[in-house]
């Protein structure tokens, strides 16, 4: 396995601004919001998405899965995968693959899908391009990071952060690369 370089907010914002959209720099900041994201519903004080007025849906009974799935009062849906990120409300969603050649899929619809064979199944009706769901995904992103550090700061993402080269380095502007890429893909 490759050795990777922290990933740091100045190299994130210049990475965007040099190449606002590139599937290459979007990747790379993905793989540190998945980071940050798993360490902050870890959070000592209780987990950042449900004090930012998320709610935690469970899988029907019975059903294994690995999403882990979230709902805001206004529709809004956060479900992280193993290997992607889907945001998106009554309007639509996007879904962000974590790894791999990078892609961006709108979909048609929000996924009410707790498998990856469900998952499967509404990609069917993907379109795969960037469009207003993915610029939307990325706001949220956004304005996410700014509510984190608002609310609890970044510090209890450091141990995720060693482990798995996903550090903020000189300070927590990531929501900056997330609206320059989102501009780029027209949705902000």
């Amino acid at each position: 396995m490759t050795a990777h370089p922290p990933v740091d907010a100045s190299a994130c914002l210049a990475a965007a601004r040099g190449r606002p959209g590139g599937r290459r720099e979007i990747a790379a900041l993905l793989e540190a919001q998945f980071h940050h994201l798993g360490r902050d519903v870890m959070h000592p004080d209780g987990n950042v998405l449900r004090r930012l007025g998320f709610v935690r849906q469970r899988p029907p009974a019975g059903l294994r899965t690995a999403t882990t799935r979230y709902v805001r009062a206004d529709g809004l849906l956060v479900a992280v995968w193993p290997f992607a990120l889907c945001v998106g409300d009554a309007r639509g969603a996007a879904l962000l693959p974590r790894r791999g050649r990078p892609s961006l899929w709108p979909l048609a619809a929000q996924p009410d899908c707790f498998t990856a064979r469900q998952l499967g199944d509404a990609r069917r009706g993907c379109v795969a391009c960037p469009g207003p769901l993915v610029g939307r995904a990325f706001a949220w992103l956004a304005s996410y990071e700014l509510a984190v550090d608002d609310l609890v700061g970044t510090a209890h993402r450091a141990p995720a952060e060693e482990r798995h080269r996903a550090a903020p380095g000189g300070g927590y502007a990531l929501h900056a690369a997330w609206r320059t890429h989102g501009a780029a893909l027209g949705g902000l």
